[in-house]
């Protein structure tokens, strides 16, 4: 009976970590290969900085500069290099735990988003989690798109073919106390009227995370 009673309030005292959990902490526990602009004592350096006086540029390990963008307890968007950003949220579960969004985007001025997951204790996952695969260029290209009114039909396939390649850039951030993560698509080398006819029929699509997926 005694040690039940003990393995229960351990239990509850391991639920209780987990609710508190900041993203610093994941932040600051992440392994050094997962993200090797880094290591721990960088890690750690960066956040502190940041805390303290909003200005975090700090050298990392590939001889360039990265800095804090915004921290919250359960966002931290980081300028790893001139042409690359990172954003990790934290997402409540509904068992109690976290798990840990990554986007990393790519390329200046048009962005490209990888997604991960991890576990808190950084184990990836190949789930998706409600999220569509970013790499289906036809079911990107249907999902965040959208013909105006005012636009012919043949119209809008001429400026679909605009976008080629298709880039999608992914954006986390809370709406009404809800982690959400925003989707929307690119596409590099275009003249200024093109990207003019591209943004008329450009579509966002945001997924709202519900505690076991986004939708």
């Amino acid at each position: 009976m005694k040690k039940s009673i003990i393995t229960l309030v351990c239990s509850m005292f391991s639920v209780v970590a987990m609710a508190q959990m900041t993203v610093a902490d994941a932040w600051k526990a992440m392994p050094d290969s997962i993200l090797p602009y880094f290591n721990s004592q960088l890690r750690s350096e960066i956040i502190d900085m940041y805390k303290i006086s909003h200005d975090s540029k700090t050298k990392n390990l590939l001889e360039g500069e990265s800095s804090v963008k915004t921290l919250t307890d359960t966002l931290l968007c980081l300028q790893l290099n001139p042409s690359t950003e990172m954003q990790l949220m934290l997402l409540p579960k509904t068992d109690s735990t976290n798990l840990i969004c990554m986007v990393r985007s790519f390329g200046t001025p048009t962005m490209e988003s990888r997604i991960t997951f991890y576990s808190t204790d950084w184990k990836k996952t190949e789930e998706r989690f409600g999220l569509p695969d970013l790499t289906n260029a036809p079911l990107m290209l249907d999902m965040l798109t959208e013909r105006p009114d005012t636009m012919s039909t043949e119209k809008f396939r001429e400026v679909k073919k605009l976008i080629e390649p298709v880039m999608v850039s992914a954006n986390l951030h809370v709406e009404d106390n809800e982690p959400v993560i925003s989707l929307s698509i690119n596409s590099p080398l275009l003249t200024k009227e093109e990207y003019l006819r591209l943004n008329a029929i450009k579509k966002q699509k945001s997924f709202k995370w519900k505690g076991d997926k986004f939708k």
